[in-house]
């Protein structure tokens, strides 16, 4: 059982969400997360009790937690840009998370929700202020094509919430089929594997390039592509934190004016936007998530590292 500090609550966790991260880290790849350690960072809860806290949370209230914690106080914190704050540290990677049935949390991190809320849902407040925050870098102009590479839990999200923006047409791609379409399902212009990429010249769209690429996998062999599908003066947009290092053809992107972004995190109102748009409907979650009891952790874990799971998205049950 978690020992309560000053200004926590002690939450009784409802879901908690297993991210592509952790999964890193359990195949001992991760540059942040060492053992022994609990992770869990996506995750949503019951208050339990909580010590020296002046914040209103009651017995038996749920709440979803922003597991970034910052100083509050630098001039990157004061302009709204927690996520670059030099002292941030995260619930799951720097403090034990949410892979429990209990979990410490700072009572102001945690946001009230609503009781008819599902928990796995909640949960999905996290990842779709990833998601959220790097597309927020185009909100002054959204009504363009987008090409989305990934399809798992951050590729879904990102889909979803670029079409309640306005972005369009959205193409994705991903080695998974079933991944695909779902995508499909739920308003993807068109769903294609590597190969199927291949066949198709990369699309009428891709033969002259987009003017958006995100890649929400982080490994060479994508960011590559997300080069190669970019228009001239086109923007490629950086999520997914697969590999910690890849040789790139940097030459091209110079000669084509690319804009290499990167997006990390989000911030505190990202977080409370992405949170809203699951409690209105805007984001579903059926098809391509599933549920098990953390119990199960263990064989989930070694599944995901198996790639015996076709669901983008699984969360653990305590």
């Amino acid at each position: 059982m978690p020992e309560l500090q000053h200004g926590e609550i002690l939450l009784q966790v409802s879901s908690v969400g297993i991210c592509g991260s952790e999964l890193e880290g359990y195949l001992g790849k991760s540059s942040v997360r060492h053992p022994p350690l609990i992770m869990g960072h996506e995750f949503s809860g019951i208050v339990t009790t909580s010590r020296g806290t002046d914040i209103a949370f009651k017995e038996g209230d749920f709440v979803v937690v922003n597991p970034m914690l910052s100083c509050q106080r630098c001039h990157y914190c004061l302009s709204g840009q927690a996520n670059v704050c030099r002292k941030r540290t995260f619930i799951g990677i720097d403090r034990p998370g949410a892979f429990a049935e209990y979990v410490a949390v700072p009572a102001h991190q945690a946001i009230l929700v609503d009781k008819k809320v599902d928990a796995a849902v909640a949960s999905l407040a996290e990842p779709g202020a990833v998601c959220l925050h790097a597309l927020n870098l185009f909100a002054e102009s959204p009504f363009v094509p987008l090409f989305i590479i990934g399809a798992g839990a951050i590729g879904i999200l990102t889909l979803q919430i670029a079409k309640a923006m306005g972005f369009g047409p959205i193409y994705i791609t991903d080695s998974n089929r079933n991944r695909l379409d779902y995508a499909l399902a739920i308003g993807a212009t068109g769903a294609f594997t590597p190969d199927e990429l291949k066949k198709e010249a990369l699309l009428i769209q891709m033969k002259t390039g987009f003017p958006i690429v995100a890649d929400c996998v982080g490994i060479t062999e994508t960011r590559k592509l997300a080069i190669d599908a970019s228009e001239p003066g086109g923007t490629v947009l950086f999520i997914g934190l697969g590999h910690n290092d890849s040789l790139l053809p940097i030459n091209q992107a110079i000669r084509n004016q690319l804009k290499l972004l990167t997006s990390y995190s989000y911030s505190a109102k990202d977080f409370k936007q992405s949170l809203q748009l699951l409690v209105d409907g805007m984001i579903r979650t059926d098809g391509w998530s599933t549920a098990a009891p953390l119990s199960e952790g263990a064989r989930i874990f070694a599944d995901l590292a198996g790639q015996k799971i076709t669901k983008s998205k699984v969360f653990l049950i305590p």
